[in-house]
């Protein structure tokens, strides 16, 4: 199975080349929006935390619940 760490890892590798292209080819002001803007969709309020969330609930849908997750006191007759 894919660890979480290594999508990340690919995704920081792609971000830093996009950003040293963009960085080459665009004056510093437009630059900077694109930084930004780059950062927000592909960081932890974008693409990042929607994968950190994915597998987050991933590992959820993977445990084994038992019930409704009560405690011992949940059992029938009460706690011992």
């Amino acid at each position: 199975m894919v660890e979480l760490q290594e999508i990340l890892r690919l995704i920081n590798k792609s971000k830093h080349r996009l950003l040293s292209v963009a960085e080459a080819a665009l004056p510093q002001d437009q630059f900077n929006g694109f930084r930004k803007f780059t950062l927000e969709e592909l960081g932890d309020c974008g693409l990042e935390g929607d994968l950190k969330a994915l597998f987050r609930d991933s590992k959820r849908e993977g445990q084994d619940w038992n019930g409704l997750g009560r405690t011992d006191t949940g059992r029938k007759g009460g706690a011992p």
